[in-house]
């Protein structure tokens, strides 16, 4: 776990990686003779990789598969990117990390809350004038445990380190890092898009972003994009900057004045980086890279403003090791998304993008990574490499269900059209290993997946079925599907809920507020709900909607994070997935529904349906049949012993 303080802009902008960022990285380096590469693609799935490498169309997957070694990779329970992260970068499990979902719970509340980070709210200074002392915020990452690459710097070996996964704020125990999955925006969301529109009237999104109303004049149109809070004022506002859109009396052109800058865009176009300033004092400002889409002139006008990336020439917040690294290679290799997932899914799920626009906002991302790894290449000498693709992971779950037949969105029109895009992910992947093999051709390379991909067809609500079940009892019975937040919940009377994509909970006396089953009736409680679920029968499909369950004091480790997690997780059946309102502690008239969302497949299942990938071009020093085996064995190629340093327990 690190910690950090954040002051300027507060827990809005999570300043609070300054500290983790400046900490020195160990003794000098040694040569070591060796290069170790390893290439993180997320979501890569084995069984659609061998279907790939058998119809001739990943000649360097195969070419690693004939010459060194490939196998499933064990993912994480449940298998979700974080947790599978955490299981690798750690070597532990959720029982060590602390990391079981996106989403934990306060026992207090009973209320959903974020799992990657938590902030501990600082007290303001005096005003002076409409101005203040800003607090001093708090923030700390919950993933417990050292990272593999502390051991190998420890013993002098050089560590590159590109977008790991749950790494903000950078860990300072690498050579070099790069920030990825978790790194917030500028406003220290996880990423929220502005779209703004002419029309008159407009439906806002319920998730990602916000939709702005643009004032309309003969020539031009008016805004205003908003940015972080400003703490410095007594009374907190959002920072903003004006926008005017000048468009051209006939074409389908227009000139973009954010702020100081100028762009000038046809209809249908992108932008480069735009870089924006948001004053929060007299004296002090705090910029922004953002990207523009002019998607439309007329009839109405329309553009996206991408979240606001810290900008990585001017981080408001240190996103590297060191705290420099960022702006170089900004320098070397152009502008770039710092969001830690960039490509856009909400604007997608939202339908403020069509399919073929995300597709395009997508392959932007893609090749700015693509971009820097090739100057990864060609400066790393000695040491360990390791490098992170989440491609093959947020386009595939808008895409990949689009081409199933037993899909409920199946188009076969739209079939036949986006039929290329998911194998063009795979077979990008294999250039991209061709190109390490081609520049590094001494280096050991290892290739891995965090976890598989399967068509999401059929959504279970969890809380629906506990309700139905008796275990998760009503208020007013007559309200079927709950307002949210689990208001119409009778707590004195419900011994069991649902939070996250596969959590789920005993309401335990003496730790939830109005916790109401005895602790030493909590196994008993568990193995009684576990063994319906594994009973429970979709009525559409005639399946089994869950094919395992994991009691979490029998399962994990037993290191110290253990209390944070479920008492349960759920393991649901290949092809279904735990509902989204389900998973915010909603509850829904029926237990089973399809699923007509843009988020067309998942991965939140039983562990051993959605296996990763792991392919190496020479023999490791032993197996790694998991993510957790994985972490160790790697340290070890480089002869350091004894990680990871946990005891049972500890």
């Amino acid at each position: 776990m690190r910690r950090a303080r954040a002051a300027t802009l507060g827990r809005r902008i999570l300043l609070a990686a300054a500290c983790a960022a400046m900490l020195a990285c160990g003794g000098g380096h040694r040569e070591t003779g060796q290069q170790l590469v390893v290439l993180g693609f997320d979501g890569m799935d084995w069984t659609y990789t061998q279907e790939l490498i058998a119809a001739g169309r990943m000649p360097a997957f195969a070419r690693l598969q004939r010459e060194g070694t490939a196998a499933p990779l064990g993912t994480s329970v449940p298998p979700l990117s974080p947790i599978a992260w955490s299981n690798f970068t750690t070597g532990t499990d959720s029982g060590h990390h602390g990391i079981f979902d996106f989403l934990h719970r306060d026992p207090a509340t009973y209320f959903p809350k974020s799992s990657l980070a938590e902030v501990e709210e600082g007290e303001p200074g005096p005003c002076f004038g409409k101005y203040r002392i800003p607090p001093t915020d708090e923030f700390e990452t919950t993933r417990q445990g050292d990272p593999f690459w502390k051991p190998l710097e420890e013993d002098g070996v050089e560590s590159w380190i590109f977008r790991m996964p749950i790494d903000f704020p950078p860990s300072g125990l690498a050579t070099r890092e790069l920030t990825g999955m978790g790194t917030p925006d500028l406003t220290g969301s996880l990423g929220e898009f502005s779209f703004f529109t002419s029309a008159l009237f407009y439906d806002d999104v319920s998730s990602g972003g916000k939709v702005y109303p643009l004032d309309l004049w003969e020539d031009r149109a008016e805004g205003t994009l908003y940015g972080p809070e400003n703490i410095f004022l007594c009374e907190p506002a959002k920072t903003e900057t004006p926008l005017t859109i000048y468009f051209d009396p006939v074409e389908d052109v227009a000139k973009v004045v954010l702020g100081e800058s100028e762009t000038i865009l046809a209809a249908g176009e992108w932008s480069d980086w735009v870089t924006v300033s948001f004053a929060l004092h007299p004296l002090e400002s705090v910029s922004a890279s953002v990207r523009l889409y002019l998607r439309s002139v007329r009839p109405e006008v329309e553009l996206y403003v991408s979240p606001l990336q810290i900008d990585p020439r001017n981080p408001a917040t240190p996103i590297s090791t060191p705290a420099d690294f960022a702006a170089l290679l900004a320098e070397e290799t152009g502008g770039f998304y710092t969001q830690g997932m960039p490509e856009d899914t909400k604007a997608a799920t939202e339908k403020l993008f069509s399919i073929d626009e995300y597709l395009v906002q997508a392959r932007i991302t893609a090749e700015e990574i693509e971009k820097q790894f090739g100057w990864a290449l060609d400066h790393f000498e000695d040491g360990m490499l390791f490098y992170y693709f989440g491609n093959t992971d947020l386009v595939s779950h808008i895409m990949w269900g689009r081409t199933d037949p037993e899909h409920p969105l199946y188009d076969p029109a739209a079939a036949e059209k986006y039929a290329g895009v998911i194998p063009g992910l795979y077979e990008r992947a294999d250039e991209l290993v061709a190109m390490a093999l081609e520049r590094l051709p001494e280096a050991t390379l290892v290739v891995m997946s965090d976890h598989g991909f399967a068509s999401w067809r059929r959504a279970m609500n969890l809380n629906s079925w506990l309700r139905d079940e008796g275990y998760l009892v009503l208020k007013d019975p007559s309200l079927a599907k709950d307002p949210g937040l689990f208001r119409n919940v009778d707590w004195s009377r419900s011994r069991a809920y649902g939070v996250g994509f596969n959590g789920l909970y005993v309401n335990q006396r003496g730790r939830e507020r109005q916790g109401i089953v005895d602790p030493s009736a909590k196994d008993a409680l568990l193995d009684e709900i576990g063994e319906k679920l594994l009973a429970t029968v979709d009525p559409k499909t005639g399946g089994r909607a869950v094919t395992r369950v994991y009691p979490t004091a029998r399962y994990f480790s037993h290191g110290r994070a253990l209390a944070v997690g479920p008492d349960m997780i759920v393991g649901y059946a290949k092809g279904t997935r735990g509902s989204n309102d389900g998973a915010l502690g909603e509850l829904e008239t029926e237990v089973f529904s399809d699923n007509t969302g843009q988020w067309t497949a998942d991965h939140s299942m039983d562990h051993e349906a959605v296996p990763g990938i792991l392919f190496t071009n020479r023999p490791l020093g032993r197996p790694a049949p998991t993510l957790t085996e994985l972490a160790a064995v790697l340290v070890e190629e480089f002869g350091v012993e004894g990680f990871p340093a946990v005891t049972p327990g500890s």
